[in-house]
């Protein structure tokens, strides 16, 4: 009878200790990448980011995961003209974060970085550029703009740990008052 009992709790244990590794383990999907915190030690592991696969980890420490694919952000966003007239644009930035990067991207800027960094400096230099044209001639230069636009923001997303911002403008809503 000592030994049924014995052989449950064998299994018991077994089947116990198998969860508890399998919870110390974090998949990562293809196209992303993780960075491990170490919420009882140093923090941000700084040194090392993690592909996509299995990442073994202690219970308390957590594995960020970025999308490290190229992304298409599309915005409409509300423009004057050197004419002084009013419309709205609809642009799209094509980005993604530096993978080498991903430790120093959660530690200075968070996981939302498109909302919390180039969101605004997307806004900002749209509107500046856009300010630089007449209402007339934006559908003619709207390549010349385009890559304006790309520029900027390259030389303004310098040091924030994400690459490659495409910009493409889809169309423009007619100008108000016209």
């Amino acid at each position: 009878m000592k030994t049924k009992i014995e052989r449950k709790m064998f299994k018991i244990s077994g089947v116990v200790l198998m969860l508890m590794l399998l919870s110390q383990c974090s998949v990562i999907k293809s196209g992303y990448n993780g960075v491990l915190n170490r919420s009882l030690g140093k923090g941000v592991k700084v040194d090392k980011v993690y592909e996509n696969g299995f990442a073994w980890r202690a219970p308390w420490n957590k594995i960020f995961k970025f999308n490290v694919q190229y992304k298409s952000y599309q915005e409409k966003i509300d423009i004057l003209t050197s004419d002084e007239l009013h419309t709205t644009i609809a642009v799209s930035a094509i980005l993604h974060p530096k993978p080498e990067e991903l430790p120093k991207l959660l530690l200075e800027v968070g996981l939302d970085y498109y909302n919390n960094v180039v969101k605004p400096e997307f806004f900002s230099v749209t509107r500046s550029i856009m300010a630089q044209f007449e209402y007339s001639s934006l559908s003619v230069k709207s390549t010349e703009i385009e890559k304006k636009i790309f520029d900027e923001l390259k030389l303004r997303l310098v040091g924030k740990h994400v690459e490659g911002p495409n910009c493409n403008i889809k169309n423009y809503i007619s100008a108000t008052g016209c």
